[in-house]
């Protein structure tokens, strides 16, 4: 044992290379004490401290340290105990200070200082994503809202007759299939429209959409057929309680015992579902559909029919950035069956908000496209 002048010996400040040394635990035991020494006299100890107050989560080291202190202790007499808890806040706090940036890269970055141009684009990333995550109204806000005028909705017959025709991309190859569906749509929005269903009109070849996933007919409407796109068809559960009525419950205590309460799920097919949604929204009932779609969201959420149809009817109770949030992932979505709809209507939306510039951009990419809605772009555009 060295002589116990050689504690206030000045060793030199603590290094890097001592802290990873004495964390090995390879170290021989008069090289241990002599980093401990240095811990113990040196005023970064009061540093270290503070440090350890800021950063909370270096604890989990704390414990390893003071087993190997403890060890020196026991080894080296209770002159050491004088010293131990400071030396084992202060070897923690070097360690974590030091090696810090290596273990905690993003732990207490000071915003005052420049940062990297990376963090820019992390905060368009994120801007991004966040226009993604759509936060629906509740159901209470919904019917607190108000739809909008007769003659500013989007009715549901417009959905039908003015959209584009739209088919399944495969019946590309066969030339009666396609003639068919082509058919089948324009006859659909003559008889919603009330026109005579002589001279079909077949539009030309570079407005048809060909939706690159099925699709299916309900209430008029053309939709996703997310039946035939799942292995397992698409359901909810609805939870169904029966019992006693409620004009008997508060009877004669012997009714309770002729009439017991039972709870059971209930499963409804996603093609049942939408349609009693569909018929909602055919009879403008825009609320009580919107509230059925984020239903269908919520176990569904990249759900296309639900998506677009959303967007139409929080458009119609004037609930715009809701709506332009809707149209804008049917306009981007893989399934392409709604891009050109979802377009037309989110320029629609952003001029219903006065977001001109915006509107007018989007306009003018339909007018270049030579898209279905390219003559009501321009008209809309010539209006601002």
């Amino acid at each position: 044992m060295g002589h116990p002048k050689d504690i206030f010996k000045n060793r030199g400040p603590l290094t890097e290379q001592d802290i990873q040394n004495y964390l090995s635990g390879k170290l021989t035991d008069a090289q241990r004490r002599d980093i401990e020494l240095k811990m113990a006299q040196d005023e970064f100890n009061m540093d270290a401290m503070e440090g350890y107050e800021e950063i909370p989560s270096s604890f989990s080291n704390y414990e390893k340290v003071q087993e190997k202190v403890h060890s020196n202790i026991r080894k080296n007499g209770r002159k050491w105990q004088f010293h131990h808890t400071i030396i084992l806040s202060a070897i923690l706090m070097a360690g974590t200070m030091l090696l810090g940036p290596y273990l905690f890269p993003d732990h207490g970055t000071n915003n005052s200082m420049p940062v990297a141009e990376s963090t820019d684009e992390a905060t368009l990333n994120e801007i991004n994503l966040e226009e993604d995550v759509v936060v629906e109204l509740s159901d209470e806000e919904i019917e607190a809202a108000i739809v909008l005028d007769e003659l500013e909705i989007v009715h549901a017959n417009e959905i039908i007759t003015t959209s584009p025709v739209i088919i399944e991309s495969s019946v590309v190859n066969d030339p009666l299939q396609e003639e068919i569906a082509i058919k089948e749509s324009i006859e659909i929005k003559k008889v919603v429209a009330n026109t005579t269903l002589e001279n079909i009109v077949v539009p030309a070849k570079d407005e048809i959409i060909y939706s690159n996933v099925p699709l299916i007919y309900m209430k008029n409407f053309l939709l996703v057929d997310y039946s035939k796109i799942y292995v397992d068809p698409p359901t909810f559960e609805k939870t169904v309680i029966t019992g006693t009525s409620a004009a008997l419950e508060n009877k004669e205590d012997q009714l309770g015992e002729l009439y017991e309460t039972n709870i059971y799920t209930d499963t409804i097919f996603y093609k049942d579902y939408l349609r009693e949604t569909q018929e909602k929204f055919e009879q403008h009932d825009f609320k009580n559909a919107l509230k059925r779609y984020k239903v269908i969201l919520a176990k569904y959420p990249d759900d296309l029919n639900a998506h677009f149809y959303s967007g139409l009817c929080y458009f119609n109770i004037g609930k715009y950035d809701l709506a332009i949030q809707h149209f804008k992932i049917a306009k981007d979505h893989p399934y392409n069956t709604f891009q050109i709809d979802a377009e037309w209507y989110l320029a629609k939306t952003y001029c219903k908000q006065g977001k001109n510039a915006v509107c007018k951009e989007l306009l003018q990419q339909i007018v270049n496209g030579g898209q279905f809605y390219q003559k009501q772009a321009q008209q809309l555009l010539e209006s601002l």
